[in-house]
């Protein structure tokens, strides 16, 4: 997840974007995380298994927010008759129904394919087909009957009940990591990767207002370019407990100086690098509080600037900010960088075009209100300053994405 938030930095920031919600849906998650300014957050705990009942482990982690809707989630109806998608997942093995490979209960990926969204003979290139029929008889059997949802207008209608219920959910991910921060989404631009993410990125988009939405080349690979395109990194942290003052100020600046020694070195020794970069946060409260927010205090020499920055933190998190309560710190952190050589973005390889096939395919469109007549466009064939609008569906080896009606899109260069 980590290298998965390092390619939407460094593509935002080529594209001049530098609030970007990176969204990554792969087969069994949804994981979404904030690069605000260029940057994207670092937690010093992290629950493997989850905040509720997971086992904190004290590393260094991107804040990411992850929820159990991927393309193999489930779709289940409960002993009350509502209908659930996952968190359980057909994972790829076996995978879901319209793959054939022994997966009996309907997925979000059978849901995509019934309503046109997949090309049931483009899947992976062509290189795997897929069973409309199956996807059918899942969801009708085991989604619509039992709902009283008759024939095919039923079976479609819960295909995009299902597709509705993951955005409800992904979009719940996304407000947690934002809305929860005191960050507009609105204010983000969503960079939508992973197998799944462009198929939901218009959805997604429209659930949480967010005006732009980015599908970066190779969608369905793209974590892997974030290792090609990270620098060398440390991040440290010291325990620091103690009222803002005057006097503890120069304090706090003589650990981070102590820091900064020991990560150069270290560095420098596994990278033979002089050049580093330093940023700092300390995690701040009101005294007597049980809560810490993380406060970016690089370059703040005096106690005045330190409280000035903790305030309108504070106030952007929980709407208010107290300017007689002492504040106090609890910890320092330290992050330290090294330039490594990286590839450049717009030299990297892409497939030759291929001639652009013309094609309309039925597509299930939200806000259209059903199937309607979609221009099919293959995504290798478009090239820099092409420009269209939807309803759309834009095929590439490894995923699709959807463009909604009223939603234009185009191809930069």
């Amino acid at each position: 997840p980590m290298r998965g938030c390092i390619g939407p930095g460094a593509y935002g920031e080529k594209l001049g974007f530098k609030d970007v919600v990176a969204f990554d849906m792969g087969g069994t998650t949804a994981k979404c995380a904030l690069v605000e300014n260029g940057r994207f957050s670092v937690n010093s705990l992290y629950y493997a298994n989850g905040y509720v009942k997971g086992f904190p482990i004290k590393s260094a982690v991107i804040d990411i927010v992850e929820v159990g809707s991927g393309g193999g989630s489930i779709a289940w109806i409960d002993s009350q008759k509502r209908l659930h998608v996952g968190p359980q997942s057909a994972g790829s093995t076996p995978g879901p129904v319209c793959y054939g490979r022994g997966g009996a209960e309907p997925t979000i990926t059978d849901a995509n394919l019934v309503l046109g969204r997949l090309n049931p003979g483009n899947f992976l290139g062509g290189e795997m087909k897929l069973d409309v029929n199956a996807a059918q008889r899942a969801i009708t059997e085991q989604i619509a009957a039992p709902l009283g949802c008759a024939g095919e207008s039923g079976m479609i209608q819960m295909a995009d009940g299902i597709i509705a219920i993951a955005t409800v959910i992904m979009a719940g991910a996304i407000r947690k990591i934002s809305v929860e921060h005191g960050l507009d989404p609105r204010d983000f631009v969503l960079f939508s990767y992973g197998g799944g993410g462009p198929l939901h990125s218009c959805a997604l988009a429209r659930e949480l207002s967010i005006p732009t939405v980015v599908v970066p080349p190779e969608p369905g690979n793209f974590s892997a370019i974030g290792m090609l395109l990270a620098d060398a990194r440390i991040d440290t942290s010291k325990t620091f407990v103690g009222l803002l003052s005057d006097k503890t100020v120069p304090a706090m600046a003589e650990i981070y100086r102590a820091m900064e020694g020991e990560a150069a070195t270290s560095l420098a020794q596994e990278f033979g690098t002089a050049e580093v970069f330093f940023e700092h946060h300390a995690e701040m409260r009101y005294r007597g509080q049980g809560h810490n927010i993380k406060v970016p205090v690089s370059g703040l020499k005096v106690a005045e600037q330190i409280r000035v920055a903790f305030e309108r933190d504070y106030k952007r998190r929980y709407g208010h900010a107290d300017a007689k309560a002492p504040a106090e710190f609890q910890a320092l952190h330290l992050s330290a960088f090294a330039r490594l050589k990286q590839p450049e973005i717009a030299r990297l390889p892409r497939a030759a075009a291929k001639p652009r096939l013309a094609e309309t395919r039925r597509l299930y469109i939200g806000n259209a209100g059903g199937r309607v007549d979609a221009q099919i466009y293959r995504r290798d064939a478009l090239g820099p300053g092409f420009a269209a609008a939807g309803p759309a569906g834009i095929e590439e080896y490894g995923t699709a994405t959807v463009v909604w009606r009223g939603d234009g899109f185009g191809v930069g260069g």
